[in-house]
């Protein structure tokens, strides 16, 4: 969860970010931003019904977004507020996957101050952990049949 400092929840600042704020597009979100005057970054989320119907999975990629923010408020320019609205394609995505969307973007849009480098990314290469990798039906039906 983002620090209660750091959110931008009244209505009128996000449909101010929201109808002047300059765009800029990611594969599955786009970012709004806007200045806002103070020393420090606010941010909301957005996943409307077009994300999906049920709401645990709109709620759950909120979160997802809001982890990759809290992760990174150090590296993002103070004095700007954002709006991230989720896409419906940003439904089932990994948390790596979000984070290089949006550090990519927030790039594009000048408004990094640091690195975007993803802690728990780097450490599970570092560690030599590294996630299943899923072999294509037809990977495994083809080593069945030559053995």
């Amino acid at each position: 969860m983002l620090p209660r400092r750091h959110r931008l929840h009244q209505t009128r600042d996000v449909q101010r970010v929201s109808r002047t704020g300059r765009p800029v597009a990611a594969l599955d979100c786009i970012i709004r931003f806007a200045p806002n005057r103070l020393p420090l970054v606010r941010a909301t989320v957005v996943a409307g019904l077009k994300v999906s119907k049920r709401s645990t999975v709109r709620n759950r990629t909120k979160r997802l977004i809001r982890e990759v923010l809290r992760r990174h408020l150090p590296s993002i320019r103070p004095g700007v507020d954002l709006v991230i609205t989720a896409k419906p394609s940003m439904v089932g995505k990994e948390y790596e996957d979000i984070s290089a969307q949006i550090g990519a973007a927030l790039h594009r849009a000048h408004l990094l101050c640091g690195f975007w480098v993803d802690i728990h990314t780097t450490h599970r290469q570092k560690s030599g952990i590294s996630s299943p990798v899923r072999q294509n039906s037809a990977e495994t039906s083809l080593g069945e049949n030559s053995g």
